[in-house]
């Protein structure tokens, strides 16, 4: 017997929902765990399929989060990531992603 979607729990209603009902998500864990990864994917996953204006940041130091968006390096100045990267990758975006670059 199929599952109903009224029965469906919130793990099953998919990051859509999530990502429209905040405005802050936090990406928390050990270290090694994909955080970063995550992070990342869910932001640009939401700025390419949403219409709404994502800002990506990290409190670590390291350029991990730079790297899992392709960037060269961040700084501190929130900067549009370039609609012609996800071009790249076949997507349109509907949304926009902002990251910290330096100036």
């Amino acid at each position: 017997m199929a599952e109903s979607t009224a029965d469906a729990g919130p793990a099953d209603a998919g990051l859509e929902p999530l990502c429209l009902a905040k405005e802050v998500i936090v990406s928390t864990g050990s270290g090694g765990v994909g955080k970063t990864t995550t992070a990342a994917a869910l932001g640009a996953a939401a700025a390419a399929h949403l219409d709404i204006k994502v800002l990506v940041l990290t409190v670590d130091p390291a350029r991990r989060l730079a790297s899992a968006l392709g960037m060269e390096q961040f700084g501190n100045v929130e900067t549009r990531v370039d609609p012609a990267a996800f071009a790249s990758a076949g997507v349109r975006p509907e949304g926009e992603l902002w990251a910290p670059f330096c100036p």
